[in-house]
Formats: structure tokens, C-alpha cells, sequence
């Protein structure tokens, strides 16, 4: 199994920024499957070590703002309104 299909954004920027070490443990987690205790932990402690969770919340402002600036081009409506507030939705909701 390929690590990348696994995993997302945080996770991607870990094992991109990481030592070996830390590419050792994701590649045992996610495509290994070879899960123990404290993993969990371990992974969130390093991402945040790197910043991962950060940078992936601020993309996801830049590429919902993009999305927000497209739908202008639409007049006024609920429709446009409802897909506004999903971006909105899906930013907000990793807070």
C-alpha cells in the first residue's frame, strides 16, 4: 500500500519535513498497518513539532477564499449562498 493514499494533508507535510526516523514510523503506521500504543500521540506530537496542522489550516483558507472569489461571477442566490457556506463549513470545521 502506498503511504499517500493514507494519508492527509498533516501527514503528508510530516513525512515530507520529517527525519528518517519519523518517515520510518509513518511508513510502519500507514502502510504497514503495524499500530501500537502511543502512535497516536507520537503522530500529533509531530505534527505539531513540524507544523503541519497550521499550515494545512492556512491552504485551506487560501483554496477556500479561491473558491469563494469564483463563485462571484454568479449572481446572488441560495444556491450560491449554500456553496459559500460549505467552504466555510469545511474550514471551520477543523477548529
Amino acid at each position: 500500500m502506498c503511504l499517500y493514499c493514507a494519508a492527509t494533508l498533516p501527514i503528508i507535510l510530516a513525512y515530507r519535513r520529517g527525519n528518517e526516523e519519523d518517515r520510518k514510523f509513518w511508513r510502519r503506521t500507514l502502510a504497514q498497518k503495524d499500530q501500537r500504543d502511543g502512535d497516536l500521540e507520537k503522530a500529533v506530537a509531530m505534527m505539531n513539532q513540524h507544523g503541519t496542522l497550521v499550515d494545512t489550516i492556512a491552504r485551506a483558507q487560501h483554496y477556500g477564499a479561491m473558491a469563494k472569489d469564483a463563485l462571484g461571477i454568479f449572481p446572488k442566490s441560495e444556491l450560491r449562498e449554500a456553496l459559500i457556506n460549505i467552504v466555510d463549513f469545511c474550514i471551520e470545521r477543523a477548529y
